[in-house]
């Protein structure tokens, strides 16, 4: 295919041109938003007396704790890929962090120089990775569409549909400590039972879910679930 780019909601390898959609951001948006809800205080009961002296309890709060954090590369280019598989999965570097979820902005509110510092995430076997997958009689046509619009898939019938597999499925279809991706942008997302103690913790500790939305990769993963055997970025 030549020499591949990386442009927003467009992943383009030398294997496979996928297109993500923002529905790949839709299920992080909605467990922040349910996550929110989680923390509400629950109202008084309307049916207690009147006169009655009793006081309820307040309900304790139960997780999850639902962080979801935009990561974007401050280092990594098209020749600078920054997604590595490991032993525990795959390490991405040097990205910058913005909070997304509720929970995720206040624990960042609580130390401003959080924002400051480049992170590297490392994701656990169980970690999944979601990506989008375009069936191989559109992909050329939504990468002309791409081509013509800045990176943007306007027509929704050229929409990839978002696909997720386990980090460990990827790097186990390539060779061990291959580059398989530099992520310009990505939605983490970490589902917790308890409350993170700081930012530095909390990318300390394996995510839940990776999605990229801007990205260059060499796999690609199949509706189902499974991952060709591919070679590595060079």
């Amino acid at each position: 295919m030549g020499k591949a780019k990386r442009c927003r909601a467009v992943a383009i390898s030398a294997s496979v041109a996928a297109i993500s959609a923002a529905t790949a951001c839709q299920a992080a948006d909605a467990a922040s938003e349910a996550a929110s809800t989680a923390h509400a205080p629950r109202a008084a009961d309307k049916r207690e007396h009147a006169g009655s002296h009793r006081r309820r309890k307040p309900s304790p709060q139960h997780g999850p704790y639902v962080y979801t954090v935009v990561i974007g590369e401050t280092e990594a280019d098209e020749n600078t890929p920054n997604m590595t598989c490991t032993a525990a999965g795959m390490r991405i570097t040097g990205v910058g962090t913005f909070a997304e979820s509720p929970d995720a902005t206040a624990l960042w509110e609580r130390t401003p120089a959080a924002w400051k510092r480049l992170y590297a995430i490392t994701t656990g076997p169980a970690t999944t990775v979601t990506v989008g997958w375009t069936p191989p009689s559109e992909r050329r046509e939504a990468e002309e569409e791409s081509d013509a619009h800045n990176g943007f898939i306007l027509n929704p019938r050229l929409w990839s549909k978002p696909e997720t597999t386990l980090a460990s499925t990827i790097c186990a279809a390539t060779t061990p400590g291959a580059v398989v991706g530099e992520v310009g942008e990505a939605l983490a997302t970490w589902v917790l039972p308890a409350p993170a103690s700081s930012a530095a913790a909390l990318m300390a500790t394996p995510p839940t879910n990776v999605s990229p939305n801007e990205l260059r990769i060499a796999f690609e993963v199949l509706p189902g679930g499974s991952v060709p055997a591919f070679a590595p970025l060079k």
